[in-house]
């Protein structure tokens, strides 16, 4: 069965974007680990053009990163 495609499911599984993935965020982590990484979500992003879309989307992907960061604090790496 196949997954849906929400941002999590990007960010974490979707095999279309391993390449990104793997080299902007590393082997696969928890979702606060992922969003702790500000720099290789910012990369990662805007490998998938998710950067140049519309401001309502950006606000939606900030959305769900402020969600994935609730179980723990935020702390930010190079």
């Amino acid at each position: 069965m196949e997954e849906e495609e929400t941002a999590l499911h990007v960010i974490q599984h979707c095999p279309a974007v391993s390449d990104y993935r793997d080299r902007y965020l590393g082997p696969p982590r928890s979702p606060p680990e992922i969003t702790s990484n500000i720099k290789g979500l910012l990369g990662f992003f805007g490998e998938l053009g998710w950067l140049e879309l519309p401001t309502a989307c950006l606000h939606a992907t900030y959305a769900l990163v402020v969600e994935l960061r609730r179980t723990e604090p935020l702390l930010l790496t190079n």
